[in-house]
């Protein structure tokens, strides 16, 4: 077949990945994409931009709400809304309209819309990775998280070594790590010391000690050696995560960077990580 090249390629191409094209058609570009390494390269940003503008999409639908927000309304803050004045009106009967055409303009205005935004997406991307790169890169809050979410699911499994030696579980905890730290006491908050693991985030050991408070949710302290460019959890500053329904609030401090997850209903977790920050 000719060499299709330029926006022509590029609107076969996607009109292929809509499955808009009709069998012969689809053949030939099948075919095209086989042999021509440049309309292969094409094909697969198409595609990639396409899941990418999908996954956005869906991702911005589940987005959590702010820890902010669900701590203000845990602790039962209302605003007022001002009374809206009910207005009686009389409405002229409708006149009857053909809508078959709107439906039809609507539609097409919807896949031009998402078949722009995908292909912007793609372009954006760089051209010279390969799809299987442009998964988001995986963190240590990430596997920090996983952890958390992991351990406490495990019913009498919830640490490796329990808290009723305090100072052989910092011992085993700090060698592990390779971190020198103390104990935070805790008792005057309402958390009671369950024990310890050991976790791996982004290839790193780190230190977990495991509270729970009087709700029986469990509140856990991680910590490990700061990265060398550690510029996002400066000292002092608290940065924010969010994960579904777990929070984690995250700072660096004498070389160690502290990371407190919990659940993301806890109103006291701000709290708590700012009081830590200020002992380390």
């Amino acid at each position: 077949m000719p060499h299709a090249t330029g926006s022509t390629l590029v609107l076969r191409l996607s009109a292929l990945i809509d499955g808009e094209v009709d069998e012969v058609e689809r053949r030939e570009l099948e075919r095209l994409v086989e042999s021509d390494d440049e309309a292969r390269r094409l094909y697969q940003r198409l595609k990639a931009g396409g899941e990418a503008g999908q996954a956005a999409f869906e991702t911005m639908l589940s987005d959590p709400l702010p820890l902010s927000l669900v701590r203000q309304m845990r602790n039962g803050a209302e605003q007022s809304m001002p009374a809206q004045e009910r207005v009686a009106t009389t409405m002229a009967k409708p006149k009857r309209v053909k809508l078959w055409p709107r439906f039809l303009c609507g539609g097409v205005a919807l896949v031009l819309i998402g078949g722009s935004t995908g292909f912007l997406i793609g372009r954006t991307m760089n051209d010279e990775l390969p799809p299987e790169s442009l998964a988001p890169a995986r963190n240590w809050r990430d596997d920090m998280i996983d952890a958390y979410r992991i351990h406490t699911r495990q019913q009498g499994h919830l640490v490796e070594m329990t808290a009723t030696e305090p100072d052989r579980l910092v011992a085993w905890l700090s060698q592990g790590a390779g971190i020198g730290f103390a104990l935070p006491d805790l008792a005057d908050r309402q958390l009671t010391l369950e024990g310890g693991r050991l976790i791996v985030a982004e290839g790193k050991p780190a230190a977990t000690l495991l509270y729970r408070n009087g709700d029986g949710d469990v509140v856990a302290l991680c910590l490990m050696k700061a990265p060398l460019a550690a510029t996002s959890d400066s000292a002092g500053t608290l940065a924010e995560t969010m994960r579904d329904n777990l929070a984690m609030l995250s700072w660096t401090s004498g070389g160690i960077t502290h990371a407190l997850i919990g659940p993301s209903s806890d109103a006291n977790l701000r709290g708590l990580a700012e009081e830590l920050a200020e002992r380390t």
